[in-house]
C-alpha cells in the first residue's frame, strides 16, 4: 500500500481504498496510532474528493467507489470503538 500511496491524487477511489487497507493492516499489527491516522487520511479522501451517494454521478469508476466504501466500513468497524 505504501507504493500505491506514494503516487496519490490520480484516483481518489484507489487512494481511499489503499488508506483503508493500510489502516486495517496497522490494526492487525496492533499499531493503533498508525491505524487511526491511515483511517483519517482515507476518510478525508472519501469526504472531500469522492462523489457522494446522492449525487448519482460516479462515472466509470462506480465499482471502485463501492469497493472503497466497503473497505471504509470494514476499517471503521475494526478501528473505531
Amino acid at each position: 500500500m505504501q507504493k500505491v500511496l506514494s503516487d496519490v491524487a490520480h484516483d481518489p477511489n484507489r487512494d481511499a481504498a489503499a488508506w483503508m487497507a493500510l489502516a486495517m493492516a496497522h490494526h492487525q499489527l496492533k499499531q493503533t496510532d498508525q491505524a487511526r491516522t491511515a483511517l483519517a487520511k482515507g476518510l478525508d479522501i472519501v469526504n472531500g474528493k469522492m462523489p457522494k451517494l446522492d449525487s448519482g454521478d460516479f462515472g466509470g469508476g462506480w465499482i471502485d467507489w463501492i469497493i472503497a466504501h466497503a473497505l471504509l466500513q470494514e476499517a471503521r468497524a475494526l478501528i473505531e470503538f
